[in-house]
């Protein structure tokens, strides 16, 4: 019985991780995209839209903005003020989808950008790598105990 609950939580321990590092993908893919094939370009922002708020993670703010002479809704973690000229990187397409930053902007700027922050940027990217070392550890572990590795033997004596 015992085996059966340390393997119950073994996985589930490795779920939630996996669960971890499926974000950061997104999130990360989302980054190397916009650092690759973003192309800089102006935006004018019209007003907000909406604000979504929550109180673990920060507030995500959409406005509505001035692209290519067309209005997109766009998604942002910091304010910005009515009118003003910004600088994005435009990833075209149905729908368009734009970050804060330049051809200048560094993969990890605009992971900050996307994340909200430095240093949610490095808890995230730290949590990401301890993800992995958990699910290798754990993997061993369930290995360990489906495949009878006995330790309760012992050969001295």
């Amino acid at each position: 019985m015992s085996s059966i609950k340390s393997s119950f939580l073994i996985i589930l321990f490795l779920l939630g991780s996996l669960l971890l590092i499926w974000i950061g993908t997104l999130l990360t893919t989302e980054a190397i995209a916009f650092w690759r094939y973003g192309i800089p370009t102006e935006a004018e922002v019209l007003g907000l839209h909406n604000i979504s708020r929550s109180t673990k993670g920060g507030n995500t703010y959409y406005y509505k903005l001035k692209v290519y002479g067309e209005e997109h809704i766009g998604k942002f973690r910091y304010e910005l003020s009515e009118g003003d000229l910004i600088t994005v990187l435009a990833l075209p397409g149905p729908p368009l989808k734009v970050a804060l930053g330049d051809e200048e902007s560094s993969l990890f700027e605009i992971f900050c950008l996307l994340t909200g922050s430095k240093l949610v940027a490095i808890c995230f990217i730290a949590l990401i790598i301890l993800s992995v070392g958990m699910d290798v550890v754990l993997l061993i572990g369930l290995w360990n105990i489906w495949f009878g590795i006995d330790h309760t033997t012992s050969n001295a004596g």
